[in-house]
């Protein structure tokens, strides 16, 4: 009996010789793919969706003699506001996307600048067309920012339900809509993550945000697109880009083919 009582105890926790084999023996549990990957495909097929709506345009019309008034710097291969007057359209983050009508975006910041300096010297009026930086806006609950190592990065309170808009290559969060500021993040280099929550990062800086997983995906895409914009682009923005202006070029061809075939009025 007591062989029998060592034997049951060696087989583990109550189980038997017999009963281990057939343990061992099941099939293994079905994989389940982790989160943060199916997050990761929710994220990309969010991005082509919402790449269309990105696509907002600002028209600029200069007289001749006029200074632009708009500071632009290279970034890859775009010029990117940096600076403008209080009163114009355009604001930082935004990309000069045509000239006259003419689309810039997938073409050398060199051709570019001497599109623009052309416009310029020409004694005629022209018009730049500016591409709006990636926005939008909602309601998240924000985790509070860690503390210094001072107090062993102890969280500071609860999570606080606060105004998040998307801008001008910018994060910032209010107390409630239209209302005070509380923080700004730069989209400038960011890292972006999701699954259970929504991660920022930038450096040492860290942003932690959470909502319905729909509008974690949805964040997380804007977010993404932001990144790329403010880094000149991306596989997928120039893809988009170029799709666009295919579709413009063929509708311009079948507009002329339909002028050319209306009858010629009789005076």
């Amino acid at each position: 009996h007591r062989d029998q009582s060592k034997s049951s105890a060696k087989s583990g926790r109550g189980w038997t010789a017999s009963q281990a084999l057939q343990r061992s023996t099941l099939p293994p549990r079905p994989h389940r793919r982790p989160r943060a990957a199916m997050a990761a495909h929710a994220v990309a097929t969010e991005i082509k969706a919402l790449l269309p709506q990105a696509q907002v345009n600002v028209d600029v019309g200069f007289r001749p003699g006029t200074e632009l008034g708009i500071d632009v710097e290279c970034v890859r291969e775009w010029a990117m506001v940096r600076r403008a007057p209080i009163h114009a359209k355009v604001q930082k983050g935004d990309v000069l996307s045509a000239i006259d009508g003419e689309d810039v975006l997938l073409e050398s910041y060199e051709a570019m600048f001497s599109r623009v300096l052309k416009a310029k010297t020409s004694g005629l009026p022209y018009t730049l067309t500016f591409r709006r930086a990636p926005c939008c806006r909602g309601w998240l609950r924000k985790k509070p920012r860690e503390s210094s190592s001072k107090d062993g990065h102890k969280s500071l309170g609860g999570w606080k339900t606060r105004f998040f808009e998307l801008s001008c290559g910018e994060l910032v969060y209010f107390e409630k809509e239209d209302g005070a500021e509380k923080g700004r993040f730069a989209i400038d280099g960011c890292s972006i993550a999701v699954d259970e929550v929504l991660t920022v990062e930038r450096g040492e800086e860290k942003l932690v945000v959470t909502a319905s997983y729909e509008e974690l995906v949805k964040w997380a895409a804007w977010l993404r697109i932001a990144v790329a914009f403010a880094a000149g682009g991306d596989d997928a923005f120039f893809s988009a880009e170029r799709d666009r202006q295919a579709t413009l070029a063929a509708r311009r061809r079948t507009s002329r083919r339909y002028s050319r075939t209306l009858p010629i009025p009789v005076g």
